[in-house]
C-alpha cells in the first residue's frame, strides 16, 4: 500500500489542473529553428523531446534565446526539442505545472516558490501529446491538442518521486544545463555534491543509467532532432556537445550499439 502525505496545496492545485482546459488561454511555442547557436543563447537548458510550462496562477516567466515570455494564469508555452529556455525563480502569488520526459517516464511538476510536488506517468502517451501539439503552427489547433493532453493527463495513475535522493534533481538539470558542454558528466557530479561514486549510483538508481550513458543518450536522441530540423550539421554538433561533426557521426553511428556508462 503506498502512504501519500496529505496536503491542502496540493488538492487545490490539482483541482486548478483539471479545470484548466476549459480557461486556456495563449499558447506559445519555442522551436529549435528560431534560436541562434549555442554561443549566443542567453538561456542553457535544452531537452531531446517536447517540453511543457503552463501558469496557473500568477505569472511564469520562461527565458528563451532571444528574451523572455512572462506566462499569465492559464496560458502555456510548448518549447521543442533543442530549443534553449531558462526558467526565472517563482516568484510569491505564482503558480506552474511543467512536464517533460527522459528516462522513459514523463515527469511533472507543480510548484509555487515554496512547494513542489512531482510525480511521474508513463513516457506514453504523454510524448506523443507534447510532440504533436509543439509541431502545430496553428494557435486555436494547438490550444485544442494541449487541451486534450491534459485532459489525458489527470486520468493517469501518477507514481510520486518526491522520496528520490535529493541529489538527483540537481544532477538532472546540470545534465541539460551542459548538454553542449564537454564536461557535462562533471557537471552533474558537482551538482550533486556528492563524491563521484556515490553520485553515480544515486542516479543510476533514480534514471535506470548511469551520468555518462545518460549525456550520451541525451546527446544523440537531441543532434539527430536538430538534423531533422535541418539545423546545419557543426551547429547541431556545437549544440549537443561534440567536439567536431566528425565525432558526432562516429557518435551516431554507434549509437545502435550497446548502452554502457564510462566518461
Amino acid at each position: 500500500m503506498d502512504i501519500v502525505t496529505f496536503r491542502p496545496e496540493a488538492v487545490a492545485w490539482w483541482r486548478l489542473l483539471e479545470g484548466v482546459g476549459a480557461r486556456l488561454g495563449r499558447v506559445h511555442r519555442c522551436t529549435a529553428a528560431d534560436h541562434p547557436p549555442w554561443r549566443n543563447a542567453g538561456a542553457q537548458e535544452q531537452h531531446h523531446t517536447a517540453t511543457l510550462v503552463l501558469c496557473l496562477g500568477g505569472t511564469s516567466r520562461v527565458l528563451h534565446a532571444r528574451g523572455r515570455l512572462d506566462l499569465l494564469a492559464n496560458d502555456a508555452v510548448l518549447i521543442e526539442a533543442g530549443a534553449w529556455h531558462g526558467h526565472a525563480p517563482m516568484r510569491a502569488g505564482a503558480l506552474a505545472f511543467g512536464q517533460g520526459v527522459m528516462a522513459g517516464r514523463s515527469d511533472w511538476i507543480l510548484h509555487d516558490h515554496r512547494l513542489q510536488i512531482i510525480s511521474s506517468v508513463p513516457e506514453q502517451p504523454s510524448w506523443r501529446g507534447l510532440e504533436s501539439a509543439v509541431a502545430e503552427p496553428d494557435e486555436v489547433r494547438r490550444r485544442e491538442m494541449l487541451r486534450r493532453h491534459l485532459a489525458g493527463l489527470v486520468l493517469e495513475h501518477s507514481v510520486p518521486i518526491s522520496s528520490a535522493h535529493p541529489a538527483y534533481a540537481p544532477m538532472e538539470l546540470a545534465l541539460w544545463n551542459h548538454l553542449h558542454r564537454p564536461d557535462a558528466v562533471t557537471a552533474m557530479v558537482r551538482a550533486s555534491g556528492l563524491s563521484r561514486a556515490q553520485a553515480y549510483r544515486v542516479f543510476t538508481a533514480c534514471a535506470g543509467v548511469g551520468p555518462a550513458a545518460a549525456v550520451r543518450r541525451e546527446r544523440i536522441a537531441l543532434v539527430k532532432r536538430l538534423l531533422a530540423e535541418r539545423i546545419p550539421a557543426a551547429a547541431a554538433a556545437a549544440r549537443c556537445g561534440f567536439s567536431s561533426i566528425r565525432q558526432m557521426r562516429r557518435q551516431l553511428a554507434r549509437s545502435g550499439g550497446g548502452d554502457g556508462d564510462g566518461d
